[in-house]
This record gives C-alpha cells, sequence and structure tokens, in this order.
C-alpha cells in the first residue's frame, strides 16, 4: 500500500516536472532518484538487529524503490502509445522473470545457514548494484518521444493524422467538384443536375466537373 501511495506521488511528480524539464528529462530524474536511492536502502538489511528494524528499512527500499515507477512505468505511454499495454505487458513479463530469480537464489545460498550475515550482506549488495545499473541504463537509454507509432493497418485510418489530413484533402477536393459540378449545370442552361428528368445529363455534368479539376491539378 505504502509502495502504491509513493508511486501515484512520483508519478504526479513526473508530470509537473514534465512541463518544465521535458518529459525524457523529467522520467529519467524521477526514475535515478528512485533507484539510486533504494540501493543505500537495501545495504542496511543485513545489519538489522530486529523484526521491526527489518520492516521499517524494507519499507524504505519499497517507498524508494516505487518512488522510481513515477518514471518507468509512465515511459510506456510516452514512446508507444498505441502499443502501451504492449509494452507493459514485456515489461511485466521481465519483471516477473526477475521475481522469481529473486526468490530461488537467495533460497539456495540461504539454504545451509540462514543466519549467516555474509550471505545476506552478499544479496542486499547484489541487489544495491542491479538497482544502480537500472537507474544507469534508464538515464543513457530512456528516451521521452514516440518511438513505435500505431500502424493504420492494425488501428484503421481514424487514428491516424496522415489519413486525417487525407480525409480533409479529399473534402476539399469534393467541395470544388461540387463547385464545377454547379457551375456546369448553370452555363449548360440553367437546369439543375440533380434534377430528376434528365439522368444522363447530370452523369455527363459531373464527368466533366472531375475532368476539370483534374486539369486544373
Amino acid at each position: 500500500m505504502l509502495m502504491y501511495v509513493v508511486a501515484v506521488a512520483s508519478g504526479t511528480m513526473s508530470d509537473f516536472a514534465g512541463a518544465r524539464l521535458g518529459i525524457r528529462q523529467a522520467r529519467k530524474l524521477v526514475c535515478a532518484v528512485g533507484l539510486f536511492a533504494a540501493a543505500p536502502m537495501l545495504l542496511l538489511l543485513p545489519g538489522a538487529r530486529s523484526s521491526s528494524e527489518l520492516y521499517a528499512i524494507n519499507a524504505l527500499v519499497l517507498m524508494t524503490s516505487g518512488f522510481s515507477r513515477g518514471g518507468f512505468s509512465i515511459n510506456h505511454l510516452d514512446i508507444g502509445p498505441a502499443y502501451a499495454g504492449v509494452l507493459q505487458g514485456y515489461a511485466g513479463t521481465m519483471g516477473n522473470l526477475a521475481g522469481i530469480a529473486a526468490t530461488r537464489v537467495p533460497g539456495a545460498l540461504l539454504s545451509l545457514d540462514p543466519s549467516d550475515r555474509a550471505v545476506w550482506s552478499t544479496m542486499a549488495s547484489g541487489l544495491a548494484l542491479l538497482s544502480v545499473a537500472a537507474g544507469v541504463l534508464f538515464v543513457a537509454f530512456a528516451e521521452g518521444e514516440v518511438i513505435f507509432r500505431e500502424h493504420p493497418k492494425l488501428y484503421g485510418s481514424e487514428g491516424s493524422d496522415d489519413a486525417a489530413a487525407e480525409r480533409e484533402m479529399e473534402g476539399v477536393e469534393m467541395a470544388e467538384i461540387g463547385g464545377l459540378y454547379g457551375a456546369a449545370g448553370k452555363g449548360a442552361g440553367g437546369r439543375s443536375p440533380g434534377a430528376a428528368d434528365d439522368e444522363s445529363y447530370s452523369d455527363t455534368a459531373s464527368v466533366e466537373s472531375v475532368n476539370l479539376l483534374r486539369g486544373r491539378n
């Protein structure tokens, strides 16, 4: 619960900083602060002398690591809004695999002597190193602009800016055709091109309008 509250707060701070620093720098800053701050908290775990101290240190680890979510979790929407669910799925899968390893490896190391502080120190140092490495990698390679753009054939033409511009151009062309169509009708004797008593006349005027438009282009 504490981690969730901190993550929501860090996401708000990330958006607030993004309006001033830019999305890319804001995401990097929030993620780096959280992951770098979690490293020293992890190093405190082997020195806990009571269960209350262990719970307190664990809460600090969750708070600091949860703060980083305001940088990397929302970044899926930044780099690929049309594929944010897929990207989140990949990230969640990698996180679950890491979670499986994070329980198996300590269990194997502590199977002989669970009270061995040297083993606990080794595990805490390894986790702290991973936290710092993750922060460095995110700062080095994270982006704030769209990388994965939506595919019109997969998501339809309505969500594409190019398709919207194409539809707008088609509307302009149809309006020009309508104007030429009306002009052709008046020039032919003032007869309405939509008159029901002369369908052949209407077809001829339409063809002439399109040909005139093509000649102008």
